[in-house]
């Protein structure tokens, strides 16, 4: 009899734990369908959230562990990236459109996009950096070396372009920055006035889509440019 009993708990614990590893299996996969999720209770660990319990999925550690990540202002008005681990649990993918029109959600969506892009410019810029340093290496050993002298002209023309084409990234990347702050400044406000309206007007996002759209279209001729030059590396 005990034996039966104990086969019993042993079946029902594998029927258990198939079903909370393909639930667990499941719902990771709609969290990286998403991009965009909701943190239950986040505001009991961080205050004055622009976005209030949306995030931006970052990483899935062992299948239960999720890293969200918050973006906030600093009292310097800084853009800031909270990077938070949550149990699987606490963390809901957000995979429609609320039919509500929450305006959370439409300024969430527009900052994930931007806050990637930026994300994604940052890597290119360190490599951009590198790669230009190396260039003022080999001139600099050029310089004193006859038998390469020829080369001399090729590298420092590469050197100034590669070095113009630095500085455009770092103007589009603080361009990022700067939409990012407008965007999360007019959230945080909205989120604080209890008797402000929430909806975002109409035309106040028309202006701020249109400058996004400005800025991703910027960004897309800066890649095109970045990989006319076959030695720097690409992430995108």
């Amino acid at each position: 009899m005990e034996i039966v009993l104990l086969l019993l708990l042993l079946a029902a614990v594998a029927v258990w734990y198939r079903f909370w590893y393909a639930s667990s299996r499941r719902k990771t996969q709609q969290l990286k369908s998403s991009g965009l999720v909701r943190v239950d209770e986040v505001h009991k660990r961080y205050r004055h959230l622009p976005l209030g319990n949306l995030g931006i999925l970052h990483k899935i550690k062992d299948g239960q562990r999720v890293q969200v990540i918050f973006p906030s202002l600093t009292a310097d008005e800084d853009v800031d990236y909270i990077y938070s681990w949550h149990d699987l649990r606490v963390v809901r993918p957000v995979l429609e459109r609320p039919k509500d029109g929450d305006e959370a959600w439409l300024r969430a969506t527009g900052i994930a996009a931007l806050i990637e892009e930026r994300l994604q410019l940052e890597p290119e810029i360190t490599k951009l950096k590198k790669y230009h340093h190396k260039l003022g290496e080999l001139l600099d050993l050029v310089d004193e070396s006859e038998e390469h002298l020829e080369q001399q002209d090729t590298l420092a023309v590469t050197h100034t372009q590669v070095g113009y084409l630095l500085e455009q990234a770092k103007l589009l990347e603080q361009q990022y920055v700067d939409l990012i702050k407008v965007t999360l400044r007019e959230a945080l406000i909205r989120s604080e006035l209890e008797d402000f309206n929430p909806d975002l007007r109409p035309e106040e996002r028309r202006d701020l889509n249109s400058r996004y759209q400005e800025i991703r279209a910027e960004y897309q001729v800066w890649k095109r440019v970045a990989h006319t030059f076959p030695e720097l590396p690409s992430v995108l």
